[in-house]
């Protein structure tokens, strides 16, 4: 396969997804299927601090508005545009949606043939079955003759330091319905705390979470609990790679620790863990089985009100006393800590 083509690789938004993307193009360029790959996503792609991680030399950031991914008719003439003046032929749709509402991209991908460019989309035979969201792009790209090779999962583990003895708590995530309550973290922090672990709170900047994390702090009263302040993502990549295990609900955040060899225990509550989970041996995903029941579940494992708000009973799906279980599967308590419990 010829190694001088450019392609234009679009992504899900958030930051999540770059996560999840990010050890998949670098196999993309060890292969060098690509001489540049311009990437429609969440900007900027990541930091610096992060990206120096990854040997990605192709990565451009595609110069397109965000919404572009959707691929609106509206859009189509800019996209062209963009793909000609970018000398670009293949168009990688990474993006994960179900065929009844992506038929704007099915539209524009018949048109795109037509002037000679490439489409590959996960709408193709066997992507649904070829498991989590990164394996899936991992087996279109082979499907289309790359050989590539096994994304490295751990691609942060020169972040990790020797594991500290504390377990993290993020108790954000990017929609209401994908956040467990305050009394299911509270009561799996004091379980957590009955196991002789400090355990360290943390949210990301929305402020209705870093009420939720304060809320959890203040309600506990114990000095072996405390809130970890607003970072940067930087910092709160430090603070992921220093823990001692992490359970969180947030994509990002698992995917991060996962990829720094932190153990973390990823809650699905309103998401399906065979899409979403993060990888590595040191993960153990936690599904709702509520949500893979609701009607509102999509075939890309997520759910049809994350933007429109619903009361989210499948946030009960998952019990403090399954997340801890798991949790002690992960980090077995230390003699030490055993005996220092109050």
């Amino acid at each position: 396969m010829s190694g001088t083509r450019r392609a234009l690789i679009v992504l899900n938004s958030g930051i999540g997804n770059n996560v999840i993307a990010a050890p998949v193009l670098e196999a993309v360029d060890a292969v060098g299927v690509f001489d540049e790959y311009h990437v429609l996503c969440h900007q900027p792609f990541l930091p610096e601090t992060l990206l120096r991680h990854v040997r990605v030399p192709g990565l451009r950031v595609a110069q397109l508005p965000g919404l572009t991914r959707r691929f609106r008719p509206e859009d189509w003439d800019g996209i062209f545009a963009y793909l000609r003046e970018s000398g670009i032929g293949v168009v990688l749709n990474a993006r994960l949606e179900i065929a009844s509402l992506d038929t704007n991209y099915l539209s524009f991908r018949e048109v795109a043939a037509s002037r000679s460019i490439e489409c590959w989309d996960l709408h193709e035979d066997g992507m649904w079955e070829a498991g989590s969201i990164g394996q899936r792009i991992v087996a279109l790209l082979r499907r289309h003759g790359v050989a590539l090779p096994d994304p490295r999962c751990d691609w942060l583990t020169p972040l990790r330091r020797a594991p500290g003895t504390s377990i993290g708590c993020f108790v954000g995530a990017s929609r209401g319905v994908k956040r467990w309550p305050a009394q299911a973290w509270m009561d799996t922090v004091t379980r957590i705390r009955q196991r002789g672990w400090p355990v360290e709170v943390a949210a990301g900047p929305d402020r209705v979470e870093r009420k939720l994390a304060g809320t959890i702090v203040e309600a506990l009263g114990d000095p072996m609990v405390s809130l970890l302040p607003a970072v940067d993502l930087e910092g709160f990549v430090n603070w992921l790679a220093g823990l001692r295990g992490l359970v969180a609900g947030d994509t990002a955040a698992t995917h991060l620790a996962a990829a720094a060899v932190t153990p973390v225990v990823s809650l699905h509550l309103a998401t399906a863990s065979a899409v979403w989970r993060p990888l590595g041996d040191l993960t153990r995903p936690m599904q709702s089985p509520l949500a893979l029941r609701c009607r509102a579940m999509k075939r890309d494992g997520t759910c049809t009100r994350l933007y429109r708000g619903c009361p989210a009973p499948c946030r009960k799906g998952i019990t403090p006393d399954e997340v801890v279980q798991a949790l002690d599967e992960l980090c077995p308590v230390p003699l030490e800590l055993r005996h220092r419990k109050e």
